[in-house]
Parts: C-alpha cells; structure tokens; sequence
C-alpha cells in the first residue's frame, strides 16, 4: 500500500477536511481495492460529507472482507441510525473556520484519561464539547454529559485558577480516533489582563 497517500488521507481527516479524505482513500482504493483501512476513512469521510448511504455501501463492503472488524460493526450502528433519522445528504462537520488559531487564545489538547474507544468513535470533529472544572481536574464531555477525557493535569491547574478569575472557554473536537482524541480550546471571555494570555507561547 502507499503509506505516503495513506498518511496523506489520515492527515486531511484530522484537518476535517473531508474531500481531500475521501480523494486520498478513493486513489488508494483503485490499487489496493480490499484494504480494509481506506474502506473505512472512506466510509468516515462520506459520512461527515453527509452521504450516509454511501458510507454504509462502504461499511458493509469492509464486513464482506472482514466479518469481525470492530471498526466497521460500529459504525454501521451508528450510520444506520442517522439514516432513519432521516439524515442523509446533511453534513456532520462545521467549517474549518471554526479552528482559526489566534495566539494566547487558543490551544490544541491531547486528552488523557481516555474513555472507551467505542464511545470516542462516537465523537465527530468540530463537535462541541462541554468543559466541567473539579477542584484539581477538569473533564471534557459532551454536551449530554457523557465522558471523555481529562485536560493534563498542567493545563486543567491552569484553567481552573483563570476561570475562577473570570475567563471562559469553549471546546471543540480536533481531531479522534480509538486512541487519542485533540481538542481546540479557546477563550471566550476574559475579566481582566492581570493573569496575562490563557496559553503563554513557550
């Protein structure tokens, strides 16, 4: 397989750029037409492209190759269900201008503490996602109240102390896949200068 065309395709998914995914899939697809992997990019890109039968087509097609592929039993489940929702042909992604990056502002976050990878095969990038601070930690979750990961322990220290004294934030998902999940994080509102930018550069 070309892992150059295939590292080329896992990028554009964590940029969400899905059409660029889906093309790099489909190339990789005319060689190699049984690789299960670009079976399911491919499936995962027309699925946030709004195309839900067609990712089903292509789910279904990796389960005649693999019966067991764990990947793609759970999203048929879940592409199925968005289809008799009635939700085929709507998009799943929010424009890439929801990731502009202004510095001190925002910050790009591996989580820790993961939850279940079938529950962060769930997320969809651009998702929005909720930002709950305890007294040492802070939890990302979906807006429904479902777990996902923890900040580091450095950056949640740090965001606790500047919430309380009077910034804010919002969370997006980056970038997931069954083993890592990035988060864009970015300050909405800040009290005063005092406490200086919410992510110094260095």
């Amino acid at each position: 397989m070309n892992a150059n065309l295939a590292q080329k395709a896992i990028t554009a998914a964590l940029e969400c750029d899905w059409e660029k995914a889906l093309n790099y899939n489909l190339q990789i697809l005319q060689k190699y037409p049984e690789d299960i992997q670009a079976i399911n990019r491919l499936a995962k890109a027309e699925y946030e492209l709004g195309n839900k039968k067609r990712a089903i087509s292509y789910t279904k097609k990796v389960l005649k190759i693999d019966a067991l592929n764990t990947i793609a039993q759970k999203n048929l489940e879940r592409f199925q269900k968005e289809l008799h929702k009635g939700k085929d042909n709507e998009k799943n992604y929010i424009h890439s201008q929801i990731f502009l990056e202004e510095p001190g502002k925002t910050k790009i976050v591996s989580l820790i503490h993961l939850a279940d990878s079938d529950k962060l095969l769930q997320l969809n990038c651009a998702q929005k996602v909720s930002i709950i601070c305890g007294n040492h930690r802070v939890n990302i979750t979906t807006n429904s109240g479902q777990y996902i990961g923890k900040l580091p322990d450095d950056l949640a220290s740090r965001i606790i102390r500047l919430k309380k004294s009077g910034y804010a934030y919002e969370a997006f998902i980056k970038a997931v896949d069954e083993n890592e999940v990035r988060i864009f994080l970015r300050e909405t509102k800040r009290q005063n200068n005092d406490s200086g930018p919410s992510f110094p550069s260095n």
